[in-house]
């Protein structure tokens, strides 16, 4: 078995050193055909001021979110949290479940409850939907 191993390996390395020693076959250039001018295109008008189609931006809220576990041990939490004066409620999504609290008018107030929040030992993290 080591004999015909030995043989196969030879073969092989005899076939790429002849494969080395011949010239490589040159490749041709050719030219590149430039690009197509492109056209501009057509200036977009804008839209009237008092367009019905015109967006309004609504900002985010503000929320405060801490890790939900499901169940009734949420619900005590919650009455807990509200208990304290914390507007909350439960959200669940696609990415697991979350008590929400909030919403706040601005970072700042946000900013102030998580502070609240984290001298009582409850870690909240800063959530916008």
């Amino acid at each position: 078995m080591i004999l015909f191993g030995l043989g196969i390996s030879a073969w092989y390395l005899s076939n790429r050193i002849l494969a080395g020693d011949r010239a490589p076959t040159p490749v041709r250039a050719q030219a590149i055909a430039a690009a197509p001018p492109v056209e501009a295109a057509d200036p977009v008008e804008p839209l009237e001021e008092d367009s019905e189609d015109t967006a309004t931006v609504v900002p985010p809220e503000l929320d405060l979110a801490v890790a939900a576990l499901g169940g009734a041990q949420d619900a005590k939490y919650m009455a807990k949290l509200q208990a304290k004066g914390y507007e909350c409620r439960l959200n669940t999504s696609e990415n697991g479940m979350l008590i929400l609290i909030g919403p706040y008018p601005d970072e700042r107030a946000r900013s102030k409850a998580q502070q609240r929040l984290a001298a009582a030992g409850i870690l909240a993290t800063e959530a916008a939907r």
